[in-house]
Order: C-alpha cells, then structure tokens, then sequence
C-alpha cells in the first residue's frame, strides 16, 4: 500500500507544482519537453518494431 502511495505521489506532485510555477519558467523548457517527448516516442517505435 505504502508503495502504491509513493508511485501515486510521483506522478500527481509534479503536474500539481506547475501551478506554482511562473509562466516564463513554462515556456522556457516546454520546447525541450516536447523535443523529448518526440524523441522517447520515435525510439519507443523503433524498438517495437525491431
């Protein structure tokens, strides 16, 4: 249960802490997150497919 709880939290505060972000830090790393989440999808379907 105790171990439910932590993966729960992982994944919960961190989207919870963008609201106390300000805008600018937002959109200064949201171009890298998308180049990332880009990036892990085209290596995830590479993989997938060899």
């Amino acid at each position: 249960m105790l171990g439910t709880i932590f993966l729960w939290s992982g994944l919960v505060i961190p989207w919870l802490s963008l609201f106390f972000l300000d805008g600018h830090v937002i959109r200064r790393y949201l171009p890298a997150a998308f180049a990332i989440t880009v990036f892990n999808t085209v290596i995830s379907q590479v993989a997938y497919h060899y």
